[in-house]
């Protein structure tokens, strides 16, 4: 017996997008498990990664999406000076424990996988504020931006937004991240607040 999971359907060729990395090398690979094995799909339920740890908490997912349509464009001004591997990073605020940063410091900028990692030693508890709409984001941005929630999944650590629009507008980019669909499965751990 051999058990295997997906993110919804992509043991069927049909539905790998088409702008998925490399997805025409997934085809001879789909055609195999076919012929090979039987596929069944468990279908919808609970989404346990929402569910409490025995910690007591949900890490993660004790965060939330806030979209906020009502909210200026301009971007908060940073006052707090950090230095995180030799490069300064400025915080709109910092507490004991958390910190809040505006999408341009984090995303806009060329920091990487290091500079989150140091971040997420340093603050149990991100805030990311004054994130555009993301399907008017550039490449490269929204591939920081991935990357920092891969950071912080990864480590369990709540991470807050507070954006215009709704994550989802990322697929709406001129190039989405190729991992869109994996980060979009992590963010939906975030419990989504509509606000106006």
């Amino acid at each position: 017996m051999s058990i295997w999971t997906s993110r919804g359907h992509f043991t069927r060729e049909k539905d790998i997008s088409k702008r998925s990395l490399h997805h025409d090398r997934f085809i001879p690979a789909i055609t195999l498990i076919h012929s090979r094995f039987e596929v069944v799909s468990v279908g919808h339920g609970p989404d346990y990664r929402r569910m409490t740890t025995d910690h007591g908490h949900v890490g993660f997912g004790a965060g939330c999406w806030v979209v906020d349509r009502s909210v200026s464009p301009a971007t908060p001004r940073s006052r707090v000076e950090l230095t995180v591997n030799g490069l300064p990073v400025r915080a709109v605020a910092t507490d004991p424990g958390a910190a809040t940063f505006t999408f341009t410091e984090l995303c806009e900028r060329p920091l990487g996988i290091r500079e989150y990692l140091r971040l997420a030693e340093d603050f149990d508890r991100i805030r990311l504020v004054a994130v555009p709409d993301l399907a008017s984001a550039e490449r490269d941005p929204l591939m920081r931006l991935s990357n920092l929630i891969d950071v912080l999944y990864d480590r369990d650590q709540q991470l807050d937004v507070q954006a215009v629009a709704a994550p989802e507008r990322m697929l709406e980019a001129r190039q989405p991240p190729y991992d869109a669909a994996r980060i979009l499965s992590r963010l939906a751990t975030l419990s989504p607040v509509i606000s106006n």
